[in-house]
């Protein structure tokens, strides 16, 4: 049986038990009816002994009976005074019977009105907490993620609801906790911890308009591993995973500031997002970032570049605006990372800066 039901079954007992006084006492006043009735009829059936003309002569016995056998009493007709003394009793007992079917009334009257209001007592106090609380997890479970508003019941309700209203909010609490890990594997690279491309491409769009909003710069550098190909082939993937792991890490390094977002997006290739960064702060870091995985000196013998692991850098800048978007600024940051290799070589930065160099670009 549902709780529900339950305490509809509760609200009925309720009501039957406080009802149960006055019902009893109208049944005893009935019985005490009957019993009086009875009682009248029973003194008019028998009637009183009269004297006089009224009175029945008693057999005498005749000569020579024996004298000990008992005699037969007959009944006589009772006296006008003795109707007149029964008349008044059955007056004032049929009195005292209406008295008493009024009480009885009475207490059938107030046992329903306080089933009633014990009825409206529980509603209150149990009944009215549990729905909304059933409200608000009904309203929870039709959407994606818990709200943020809290449960909250009175201070005058039951225990066991206030108990059951703070195991709720503590359960809403920890799915809340658990929905938020879940949005951060979602967005995170699993091999390298950095964000991942989803991360990437949201980001991108919300720091578009957060830079469009506030009229600052935004930079992208799109970095990508030279002659990983080989590496792997040569080193085997176990090693190249590890690579791209102190590698994804000398690239968040340098994103110092808490608004630069470093992700993996591809096999070896990588994005910085530099919100209100300039052109020139941005090749600063995309440098930084050149040296920091030089510095890590990982042997790469079959490179034609170096020795050691290496990266290529594209860099696109822009003000966000109307007549440029953010995939503009992708597809600009990734151009320039595959002219730089084919034009200009390899370990390197290359990019355009300029908006104008920008839409320039991308024709």
């Amino acid at each position: 049986m549902g709780l529900r039901r339950r305490i509809f079954a509760t609200q009925i007992a309720t009501l039957a038990i406080a009802s149960t006084g006055g019902v009893l006492g109208h049944v005893l006043a009935q019985h005490q009816q009957q019993r009086i009735i009875n009682t009248i009829l029973l003194q008019q059936t028998t009637g009183l002994e009269s004297s006089g003309d009224g009175r029945t002569a008693k057999s005498q016995p005749k000569p020579g009976a024996n004298a000990e056998q008992p005699t037969k009493p007959q009944l006589g007709k009772p006296q006008p005074e003795s109707q007149a003394s029964l008349a008044g009793v059955q007056r004032t007992l049929k009195a005292e019977l209406r008295q008493a079917n009024r009480v009885a009334m009475v207490f059938t009257l107030l046992g329903l009105g306080l089933g009633i209001l014990l009825a409206g007592v529980l509603n209150q106090m149990i009944l009215a907490p549990l729905r909304r609380l059933e409200t608000r997890m009904t309203r929870i479970s039709s959407s994606t993620v818990p709200g943020d508003d809290p449960f909250e019941v009175t201070a005058d309700a039951p225990e066991e609801v206030r108990s059951l209203a703070t195991s709720y909010a503590a359960l809403l609490d920890r799915i809340r906790i658990l929905i938020a890990r879940v949005e951060d594997l979602n967005l995170t690279d699993s091999l390298t911890l950095l964000g991942n491309r989803r991360q990437f491409q949201r980001s991108l769009e919300s720091e578009w308009r957060r830079m469009q909003r506030h009229g600052q710069p935004l930079s992208l550098l799109m970095v990508d591993l030279d002659h990983f190909k080989a590496f792997n082939d040569n080193h085997g993937h176990l090693e190249g995973d590890r690579t791209l792991v102190r590698v994804g890490a000398a690239i968040r390094g340098e994103g110092r500031r808490s608004s630069d977002l470093s992700c993996r997006i591809g096999g070896e290739e990588f994005a910085v997002l530099l919100p209100e960064t300039d052109v020139e702060k941005a090749r600063s870091v995309a440098q930084r970032i050149l040296d920091a995985v030089d510095a890590l000196d990982i042997p790469h013998r079959d490179s034609p570049t170096a020795a050691h692991v290496t990266v290529s850098i594209g860099l696109a800048c822009c003000a966000p605006g109307e007549d440029v978007q953010p995939e503009d600024l992708y597809a600009a940051a990734d151009e320039a990372l595959y002219r730089g290799k084919r034009q200009i070589g390899r370990h390197r930065v290359c990019g355009a800066a300029e908006p104008a160099q920008l839409r320039n670009s991308l024709e």
